[in-house]
């Protein structure tokens, strides 16, 4: 078994993102969150190490847009959808750490009555 190299709470939610690539918007839904990176499913597969703007509002709700800036570091099936709507699943490494994101992250958590998805 390989060691753990997670480093940061992750968290599980679901979240519309709107994906910036090349200028293009493209739709996603967020799966798994941290301060460093995201899980997101999309219709469509995204070449690894393609550039690309997340832009999303969190916490739900409230107004407060973000939008972070990252690499996708892998794109491949949705294992758990590969006939629905969400057939591929990206993994995105964001450009830097947002620890703000995290406080965030964690308030969302404790709202809906969730735990982290381990650790990243």
């Amino acid at each position: 078994m390989a060691p753990e190299r997670r480093r940061h709470d992750r968290y599980r939610f679901w979240i519309p993102i709107e994906l910036r690539i090349d200028g293009t918007l493209r739709p996603a839904v967020g799966h798994d969150m941290s301060r460093r990176g995201a899980l997101l499913v999309c219709r469509s597969e995204i070449a690894v190490d393609t550039a690309v703007a997340l832009r999303f509002e969190l916490p739900p709700g409230t107004g407060r847009m973000r939008e972070i800036d990252g690499v996708v570091r892998r794109s491949g099936p949705n294992e758990a959808d590969p006939t629905g709507l969400w057939p591929v699943e990206v993994g995105v490494e964001f450009s830097a750490s947002h620890p703000s994101l995290d406080a965030d992250l964690k308030q969302l958590m404790s709202t809906l009555g969730a735990g982290t998805a381990g650790t990243e």
